[in-house]
């Protein structure tokens, strides 16, 4: 089958001693420095010259990844539903099937 990415939920925190934000699949609790034992480190977004409050924006947008790729998949099953009766426009449509195509294996 589809290789699926690691479930959600996903959490961005700063690690206030590397100057990072971390996304792991627990936050960093207060007084550590590292997700707790077992959580996942997903991705580092590090402060590498970009502008103040990018790093954290870059790590809350992979953070919510999970979510969005929910929202996404319930988004189509309603496009496809016979019964939805709202109007959508194509372009609409399509961005979702684009990013859809982008997200997934």
């Amino acid at each position: 089958g589809m290789t699926q990415p690691t479930p959600g939920p996903w959490f961005a925190s700063e690690h206030t001693d590397a100057d990072c934000w971390i996304v792991a699949t627990a936050p960093i609790l207060r007084g550590y420095r590292r997700p707790p034992p077992g959580a996942l480190e997903l991705a580092v977004m590090a402060d590498d010259g970009l502008a103040p409050g990018v790093p954290e924006a870059n790590a809350r947008l992979i953070a919510a990844a999970p979510d969005l790729l929910a929202a996404l998949r319930e988004a189509e099953r309603e496009l496809h539903n016979p019964s939805y009766g709202g109007s959508i426009g194509l372009d609409v449509a399509e961005m979702v099937r684009a990013a859809l195509a982008k997200a997934t294996p």
